[in-house]
């Protein structure tokens, strides 16, 4: 009895152990991976639902015959299911079945025995068009059921009689076939079809849409294109694909690796006040960024490790950024991250190195022997005392330089601070699990030294995901990631420093010592790089995004969301007691400073989503989206600076004598808080006509009480027309779109409803501190909106080979935020009202033509054009005193900045300055004009008019692709043309040029010397203000090939053998060729680079 008890309990822990190994299994032919699919059709093709759902899973491939599914239509309406469900809905009525190998599925019809066939096995290799091998290929004799599937290597063997034809099938490719005339082995070159088109998704952080029901107006950019481009930042090459979205060009930053460059998309929607107490820190014309549903800062974009990004989706108009209200007005950038993949473990590594080398092109300065005499020719060598003495002491001063140039001095001021530096970035991505757990961990690191020495960018980051199905109706993910930012400005400064340096002044002296003191009577700059001088910032951010999603009645799924993010910022600063900066400062107090300061954010986002989406009677769609999101926004900082250390070796804050000269420590502190409700409805009839209205309320810590909540909608139709059956068969895809809708913009300071004191420390009288009024609040400070309107069409023809993607579009923003001025009797000068109104109307073109196709060769070029034209509609009392007090100020007259001026009718970006009639002839001093059209030799601030304007009319790209085999080149040309530009250059190093400095070498030619003389700049000896005129605004034109590129995809056949999956090379380099129609310095306070790099990414 015993042992017969014992015997059944081992058979029943036999079966459990049976039955767990074989869960995985079960598991598996759930297909619960990939995304769940949402999809309607009404008598389609069977082949073309089957390519659908394959898009729409994001991780399945399908393998099927054409000649299989060809005679089947479907209709069908399945809401955010697996792919097992849609398989088994799609399949209902037909005799298919499928079965399932890891990612891949096969579909095919129930074999029969083969009859009639002689024995005899042909064997070979079936490549796709890509000569990668053709996985799951389906292979058969011609007139006979049933076949073979092709291996993970594209083989196959299957036994066929003399003069029996193969035919071989393989998904996305034209069928082919093969005659058998006895030879054994056979390999198959498949080539690509047209006849299938993927069903593109728009993401738009909070849902998904298919792309024929999306009426808003977007570009989505995928991984492998940000990757082609052999890129080192997610937003330099956005730019590229996208033209209307343009990063400022800052002469003064170049290729700092400390800089992150502003963007802004569609043209300025308010003014850019931030030199004013009421400042943000955020660009007020930027566009929002979301990262997988949850905001982020462009600097987060700046260092993200390019390969984890799956996709990038720029939302423009109303109807795409509508559901983002208070924040979407200046555009939204979606990035969405790649999720883990089940099977056995992956590693994907990539490895990129560039050399970055200085770029000094825009730079022609004078030699040594042109600089004296040029000197010579500005009278520095007269003594203007007059007296013999003096003259001789001047004559010597003279000779001295001029023996130095005969004995070769001529220093190259330039390269000293700079170097040729290295880029280096790693990042590894290890992911794996089955369908109902999967997980993905990442390690990235990249350092970038930039071309002036000492100064560099490096980036660590470490992430964790994990995703976990809880049966077929439950998901839950979390991503934790934490990285680190540590920056170092250069020692050496200023870059302008050196380029004002003579290059007849030695930089050693015969011991090999530093020179201190040059002929500028200033301190060697090079000397400020052998003291402890230091500049730099650590930040460390640990960021935990949570996701939960329930889908339930088939119909309906719940998301919900919720992100923390924590950064710790620390910024140090010291400055050398032996620094020039204090060489002539005697208190041993006051030598040296160091300035310490701490800043902590923490962000909580979060969103809860509740979707619809149904398919009634064959022909109507309805997806619905409700929901509600929350951000709080807290910054917190504290600081010092403190002076008196007595040399670079005690440098630490202890030996510190005192705080600063009037400072003490100070703190911030910076509260915001926004919650919104959300609402999207999105109708379609007969996959042709969709109606999309979006509404959203917000409600903002950063308005007034009375203010608090504003509406934001949006209402969107498209139609497609390549769809109806009057179209011609030529065009596979005819899309009319048009929208309108309300968005809002809160980029700007969070106190400016509130009313702010000034607490005194340093005055306490009975135990109080006194206080003062430092800003007044309003109360009914409202929500700055932009009305915006956009008409779009989206063409392709001759099966995708050319096509043309356009929107016309107009934004009126209102309600702008500006200062307005009150009575000084008051208390305050000025406070916070909603008064502006700007206006941008404009247009962007993408054409894309397929010249030349062929089994091995592919030509593609794409045309992009932007247009945009910015007016100021109304302004406030107070800007009209900015511009009175820019005009009246004479620093703000003269030098090679022109100060923004604002008056209705005109730009945002116009240039003010007096027209010039050129140098008289006669007297070789400037004309001017009037307003009234006379001319004048008295300069005169009010006869300022707008000259021309710094956006220009029309930029765009060039992006050509020519691929062979498994090489693609990447040719991206970037040109503008119409806009204008203050050349600087010509008004400080020209004709403003100081003789006691070095430069440009036009100082010495075109200048007047006698009456008669027609030419473009003063005499040179003439050292009175240049005064800012027209004469110095030039065309600013440009055509740049500003990206090449070059990719290799090692075939399979060469890589199998070693257990690795994917090898792909890549070969880069930026900014090449530059044509420019103005000639003027670039790189101001830190130079241009163009780069070399190379690239490695492997997979296995």
């Amino acid at each position: 009895m015993r042992d017969r008890r014992k015997r059944k309990v081992e058979a029943a822990l036999l079966v459990l152990l049976l039955w767990l190994f074989s869960a995985p299994s079960l598991h598996a032919q759930q297909l619960t991976q990939g995304n769940r699919i949402t999809y309607a059709c009404s008598e389609e093709r069977l082949s073309t639902a089957l390519k659908a759902i394959e898009r729409l899973s994001g991780f399945y491939k399908l393998q099927f015959s054409s000649e299989d599914v060809e005679p089947y239509r479907v209709s069908i309406h399945i809401n955010g299911v697996t792919m097992d469900v849609a398989l088994r809905d799609l399949l209902r009525n037909t005799p298919l079945r499928y079965s399932v190998k890891d990612r891949f599925i096969r579909l095919s019809k129930p074999a029969q025995p083969a009859a009639g066939l002689a024995s005899g096995d042909v064997y070979g290799t079936v490549f796709d068009a890509e000569k990668q091998p053709a996985i799951g290929a389906t292979v058969r004799v011609k007139g006979v059921s049933g076949g073979v599937v092709t291996d993970v290597d594209g083989k196959y063997k299957i036994k066929v009689a003399p003069g029996q034809t193969l035919v071989f099938s393989y998904v996305g490719m034209k069928t082919a076939e093969k005659n058998y005339t006895g030879r054994n082995h056979m390999d198959v070159y498949m080539e690509a079809s047209e006849e299938f088109m993927l069903q593109d998704v728009v993401v738009n952080g909070y849902y998904s849409r298919s792309k024929e029901s999306y009426t808003g107006s977007e570009i989505t950019i995928k991984a492998e294109q940000l990757k082609d481009l052999g890129a080192t930042n997610i937003l330099s090459t956005l730019s590229a694909y996208n033209p209307s979205l343009r990063l400022t060009e800052e002469a003064d930053y170049g290729s700092d690796p400390n800089h992150v460059p502003e963007v802004t998309l569609r043209g300025q929607s308010t003014f850019d006040l931030r030199g004013s107490a009421e400042s943000s820190r955020a660009n007020p014309n930027g566009p929002l960024y979301i990262m997988d549903g949850v905001e982020v800062s462009a600097q987060t974009v700046y260092d993200y490790d390019i390969n984890r990004i799956d996709n990038i989706t720029i939302l423009k108009d109303a109807s795409a950024t509508a559901m983002y209200g208070s924040r979407g007005a200046n555009g939204v950038i979606v990035m969405t991250t790649k999720r883990p993949q089940p099977g056995r473990i992956k590693v994907d590594f990539s490895a990129n190195y560039a050399l970055s080398v200085p770029d000094l092109r825009d730079y022609n300065l004078m030699n040594a022997a042109e600089k004296l005499e040029f000197e010579r020719l500005a009278g520095r060598y007269i003594f203007a005392a007059g007296g013999l003495e003096g003259q001789l002491a001047m004559d010597r001063l003279y000779n001295a330089r001029l023996q130095e140039v005969a004995r070769g001095v001529n220093t190259y001021w330039l390269s000293q601070p700079l170097r040729t530096s290295l880029y280096q970035k790693y990042s590894v991505i290890l992911e794996g699990g089955d369908n109902n757990l999967r997980y993905q961990l990442n390690g990235r690191y990249d350092t970038n030294a930039g071309v002036m020495k000492g100064s560099d960018r490096d980036n660590y980051g470490l992430s964790a995901v994990l995703d976990y199905n809880i049966g077929e109706n439950f998901r839950v993910r979390n991503d934790l990631s934490v990285s680190e930012v540590k920056s170092n400005n250069s020692p050496y400064g200023s870059f302008s420093l050196f380029a004002q340096q003579n290059p007849y002044d030695r930089i050693y002296d015969s011991e090999g010592h530093l020179v201190k003191v040059l002929s500028t009577n200033h301190v060697n700059p090079m000397i400020n790089a052998t003291l402890a001088n230091r500049d730099k910032t650590n930040t460390t951010t640990w960021t935990d995004n949570f996701y939960l999603e329930w889908r339930f009645l088939n119909a309906f799924r719940l998301t919900a969301r919720l992100s923390y993010a924590k950064a710790l910022s620390q910024q140090e600063t010291f400055v050398s007691p032996n620094s020039p900066a204090y060489a002539e400062e005697t208190e041993i107090e006051k030598k040296g400073r160091a300035t310490y300061f701490n800043t902590t954010e923490t962000t909580l986002d979060g969103n809860v989503l509740l979707s619809y989406y149904s398919t009634f009677r064959k022909v109507h769609t309805l997806s619905m989206t409700l929901g509600t999101n929350f951000t709080d926004n807290t910054v917190r900082g504290q600081g010092f600076s403190a002076t008196g250390f007595l040399n670079d070796n005690l440098d630490n804050i202890h030996f510190a004598q005192q705080y600063a000269a009037n400072s003490k420590p100070a703190s911030e502190s910076d509260v915001s808080r926004l919650f919104g409700v959300l609402f999207n409805a999105n109708y379609g009839l007969k996959e042709r006509y969709y109606v999309d209205f979006s509404f959203r309320t917000d409600g903002s810590s950063k308005f007034g009480n009375d203010s608090r909540f504003a509406p934001f909608w949006s209402l969107g139709v498209a139609w497609n027309v390549h769809k109806e059956k009057f179209m011609n068969e030529k065009f596979a895809n005819l899309r009319l779109r048009a929208s309108m809708g309300s968005t809002g913009n809160i980029n700007f300071a969070s106190s400016q409803a509130i009313t702010r004191y000034y607490y005194h420390a340093n005055n306490i009288y009975l135990d109080s501190w006194g206080a003062t009024l430092q800003g007044y609040g309003n109360n009914k400070l409202k929500w700055q909106q932009t009305m915006a309107y956009n008409l779009g069409v989206d063409i392709s023809v001759f099966n995708g080979r050319l096509a043309f993607y356009g929107d016309v579009y107009r934004k009126l923003t209102d309600n702008l935020l500006l200062p307005m001025n009150v009575a000084p009797s008051t208390g305050f000068t000025s406070y916070t009202e909603n008064v502006g109104e700007v206006e941008n109307t404009g247009w962007e073109a993408r054409l894309s033509a397929n010249w030349l196709k062929t089994k091995d060769f592919s030509w593609t070029t794409t045309f992009s054009a932007f247009h945009n034209k910015n007016r100021i509609r109304k302004i406030s009392n107070e800007l009209e005193e900015m511009n009175k007090r820019h005009n009246t100020d004479k620093n703000s007259n003269i030098g090679g900045r022109v100060a923004n001026q604002y008056e209705n009718g005109n730009s945002t970006t116009a240039i003010y300055v007096v027209r010039s009639g050129g140098i008289d002839p006669a007297t070789g001093n400037e004309i001017y004009y009037k307003r009234d059209g006379s001319l004048s030799f008295i300069y005169d601030y009010k006869d300022k008019v707008v000259v021309g304007d710094t956006e220009p009319k029309y930029n765009g790209n060039i992006i050509n692709n020519i691929a062979w085999k498994g090489f693609n080149l990447y040719a991206v040309t970037t040109y503008k043309y119409g806009g204008k530009a203050y050349n600087s250059t010509l008004a400080t190093k020209v004709e403003g040029a100081n003789p006691a400095l070095n430069a440009d070498k036009r100082v010495l030619y075109d200048r007047w010397k006698q009456p008669g003389d027609h030419t473009m700049f003063r005499r040179i000896d003439d050292q009175s203000p240049v005064y800012q005129t027209s004469r110095f605004v030039q065309d600013n034109n440009s055509l740049v090939l500003s990206n090449l590129s070059l990719t290799y995809t090692v075939p399979k056949k060469f890589i199998a053998a070693f257990g690795v999956e994917y090898v792909k090379l890549t070969a880069s380099a930026t900014d090449l060729v530059r044509f420019s129609s103005i000639k003027q310095e670039r790189g101001i306070a830190y130079p241009y680079a163009h780069s070399y790099s190379f690239g490695l990414n492997i997979r296995f």
